[in-house]
Formats: structure tokens, C-alpha cells, sequence
């Protein structure tokens, strides 16, 4: 069985990201597994997910641009933002096309989104959705997300609907940014589908279902669904080491650079040794001080 790697998931909607890690994990007797960004039940779509040494690194695959493509229905807000929740409010008031597409650039660049209070963010240590269940949470602080660009997909004016396709940065809750658009148009909306379409180098050119992964399993054309662990540092800059230099590496210690290889500011840097990756870090004046190590 294979002891490292990523499989780029195409999530089914009715589970949790939680269940299909727990899935692969089951499938592939693996140890260690993880995924690289969160996807709602009613989700469907790309979603990473790492085992063996390549758990390290989600959180760099997490940090990646991801990108979305989802049904905004006008006319009905949902407690959940979408259509698991129960309808707390509607509105008579229907955007048109041309409507849409002028309010859709007041979100483009940096802007302040608050989350669903149907999340799995953590309040006091407890995530926000079971505290939502029980009332006890009412809104969550907003913050900075950065959402690079938007377009309309399609749009229905009988069913009130739009197809939006968004593709943005870490954080972005595509919920929240329905509700809030829905309500700068005088309007009101929930989200009733989601597919996530990209996280960084994953898409849905090299996605597959669990229940082919599952057919796979045991044969040799499993090997052809997974992703090499270091895949998903390839456009990174990479600096090459020596043995005794990576032995420090792995022990957490800082080396320091010959003059030529001075960089500044550099938060994200891969070390070899005999290319092979043993770490990450980062470059401060002449100095190598690793934050991961493999």
C-alpha cells in the first residue's frame, strides 16, 4: 500500500469533509490523513487530501487560491446561508441580470466578510455551529478576505436564479458572500449548489469519485490517482543542501547562506539535499531557518 501522497477527491454532497478523509483513511490503511480545506455537506467538488508525510503539508495547499462555481437563489434567506437551513426572512424584490453583474464588483479586491454562524470556526473551543444550534451564538466577528474575481455563469429571471463562478483566497466563506450580496441588491438569498472547482494545483482535470478510489484500491491503477507528496511545492523557490546541512535542517537548526544566495524576505522556501525535499522555511537576510521538516 502506498505510504505518501495526495488524491484529489471529488467530494459528494450529504457528507462531511471529516467523512471522506475518514474514508480514504479506511481504503487506503493509512495512519496520518488530512484535507487541505473544508467543504460545506451540501459541497461538492475538489478537496485534497494528504496522507503519510504529505500531511505536513496542508496548510500550504490551504493557502492556495481556490475556486468556485455556485447557484445564488434570490428572494429567500436560509439561517445556514443555504438550503440545509430554515427560511428566516424573504423578499418581493428580484435583481435582474445587469443588476447583478454592476454588484458583484463592490466585491472584487480586499474586503471585510463576516462568517456563517453555521461554521465550523472555533468560539471558546467549540465550533460555531453546535453553538448555533443551541442559540447561544449570535454573529461572528468579520475579517479580510481577498476575493480576485467574479463572473456570471448564467442567469434565470423565472427562478430568480445565478450561477456564479468566484475565484478567491484563503478564508472566503461563498455563503457569506451570497448573503451579503444578495442583501446589497435589496434582496435577500441562500446558496442551494456548490462545487468547489480548484485549490492551488488541484482541479477537477485530475479529480476522482470514492467510489472509483474504492474499485481502485486494490489494484495497480491506484498508483495513477496519487499525487506525488511533493507535487504540490513545484512552484516554489527550492535551494539544495549538503548532507551535514540537512542534518541541521532536520534538527530545526538555521544555516546560513554563502553571499551569492543572500535573499530578503523570502517566507517560503524548500531545502534538498541530493534532490530530495527535507524541509521548508523561510530566508531572513543570509540566513535558512526551516518551519517544516519532512
Amino acid at each position: 500500500m502506498y505510504n505518501q501522497g495526495w488524491i484529489n477527491v471529488d467530494k459528494p454532497a450529504g457528507i462531511s469533509s471529516a467523512r471522506a478523509v475518514a474514508t480514504i483513511k479506511s481504503l487506503l490503511k493509512a495512519k496520518k490523513v488530512g484535507h487541505a480545506g473544508t467543504l460545506d455537506p451540501i459541497a461538492t467538488g475538489v478537496l485534497p487530501i494528504a496522507f503519510g508525510k504529505a500531511t505536513k503539508l496542508m496548510s500550504f495547499v490551504q493557502d492556495k487560491e481556490k475556486e468556485y462555481v455556485f447557484t445564488l437563489k434570490f428572494g429567500e434567506e436560509t439561517d445556514t446561508y443555504d438550503k440545509a437551513g430554515k427560511i428566516v426572512a424573504t423578499s418581493s424584490v428580484y435583481p435582474t441580470l445587469e443588476e447583478v453583474r454592476v454588484g458583484i464588483k463592490q466585491f472584487v479586491g480586499k474586503i471585510r466578510q463576516a462568517p456563517p454562524v453555521y461554521s465550523a470556526i472555533k468560539v471558546g473551543g467549540k465550533r460555531a455551529y453546535d453553538l448555533a444550534r443551541k442559540g447561544e451564538i449570535l454573529s461572528l466577528p468579520d475579517r479580510e478576505v481577498h476575493i480576485k474575481k467574479i463572473q456570471v455563469e448564467s442567469f434565470d429571471a423565472v427562478s430568480h436564479e445565478a450561477i456564479l463562478r468566484v475565484l478567491c483566497g484563503k478564508g472566503t466563506y461563498i455563503r457569506s458572500f451570497a448573503h451579503d450580496l444578495a442583501k446589497n441588491l435589496g434582496s435577500c438569498g441562500h446558496v442551494t449548489e456548490l462545487r468547489r472547482t480548484k485549490v492551488g494545483i488541484f482541479d477537477e482535470n485530475n479529480i476522482i469519485s470514492l467510489a472509483k478510489i474504492e474499485k481502485l484500491v486494490h489494484t495497480d491503477a491506484l498508483k495513477d490517482v496519487i499525487l506525488p507528496t511533493w507535487k504540490v511545492l513545484d512552484d516554489i523557490l527550492a535551494f539544495d543542501f549538503s548532507q551535514k546541512q540537512g542534518e541541521q535542517i532536520a534538527h530545526g537548526g538555521t544555516i546560513q547562506l554563502p553571499e551569492q544566495k543572500t535573499l530578503f524576505n523570502e517566507n517560503c522556501v524548500l531545502a534538498k539535499v541530493d534532490g530530495i525535499p527535507i524541509g521548508i522555511g523561510k530566508i531572513d537576510g543570509q540566513c535558512f531557518k526551516p518551519t517544516t521538516v519532512f
